[in-house]
């Protein structure tokens, strides 16, 4: 059943928050605060057959962003979607494993080694519960803006659970040119391409694929607004060659929005 007192739409009041903890007169444990299960909470890991295989990102109590390669029968060449039974999604400090009811693929989703419209929905059984230690990310819905450096989690590999090593990237100026070092990278109107804030490849490594391109959007009004630019979507790995692609999150915002405002009308009171 729905919890019908905290927002369902995308983009509400408390999104991109890292948590807050209350005084409770104890001693503050700062070294749990710093712990990046922590300070990003919206950053959940999805489980195929009960192994961690992608990240993805909260978004609303009930959907969670991820790529669309992350969810597929096969990632490189099904385009159809594997059975909600066989996937789990891991979130929050408990590590709670909470059940998956729906999946859902963007309806122009394209296979390949650099997928194209590579996106999709993670719908849960249960609707997560907002709280101090729990919020969603903002979703971009404005054009990505290039001059704002962004946070990324690259999969910590060959660990048993989850955990991850947080990245500061930002989008690539020769995106859109024939990179030297990687002539064979090439991008659709749909994606973009990053590199370490001061320059250089990154290489993010298998099991970081849906995982948020995090930019802290602020405004007159807004002091903390950590927004999903960007989805992990692949990489072009050659020996000079290691460049993330990332899906641009806003050229999706309608459909996002469309999917978020169905699921909305479905809504009933207790």
């Amino acid at each position: 059943m729905a919890i019908l007192c905290q927002p369902y739409y995308l983009n509400s009041e408390v999104c991109g928050r890292r948590t807050r903890y209350a005084s409770t007169g104890a001693v503050l444990n700062t070294q749990d605060f710093e712990r990046p299960r922590n300070r990003w909470p919206w950053v959940a890991s999805l489980l195929r057959d009960d192994a961690h295989a992608c990240t993805a990102t909260v978004i609303t109590p009930v959907y969670l962003l991820t790529a669309a390669h992350c969810v597929t029968r096969t990632p490189e060449t099904s385009t159809e979607a594997i059975e909600s039974t066989r996937l789990k999604v891991e979130v929050g400090a408990a590590h709670s494993r909470l059940e998956v009811k729906e999946i859902r693929l963007h309806p122009s989703y394209q296979t390949g080694r650099s997928p194209r419209n590579d996106i999709a929905f993670v719908e849960l059984q249960t609707p997560l519960v907002y709280s101090a230690e729990l919020y969603p990310a903002c979703v971009a819905d404005a054009q990505l803006n290039a001059r704002v450096h962004a946070v990324v989690f690259n999969r910590s590999f060959e660990r048993p659970s989850f955990a991850y090593e947080v990245v500061g990237m930002r989008v690539s100026p020769e995106c859109r040119a024939q990179v030297s070092e990687c002539p064979t990278l090439q991008l659709s109107k749909s994606q973009f391409c990053a590199e370490g804030r001061g320059g250089g490849s990154v290489l993010l490594v298998r099991g970081s694929s849906g995982g948020p391109f995090l930019q802290n959007l602020v405004n007159e009004s807004v002091t903390e607004a950590w927004t999903v630019s960007g989805v992990t979507s692949s990489s072009s790995r050659t020996v000079d060659c290691s460049v993330p692609v990332f899906t641009n999150v806003h050229l999706f915002s309608d459909w996002l929005k469309d999917s978020v405002l169905e699921f909305m009308s479905k809504l009933t009171l207790p």
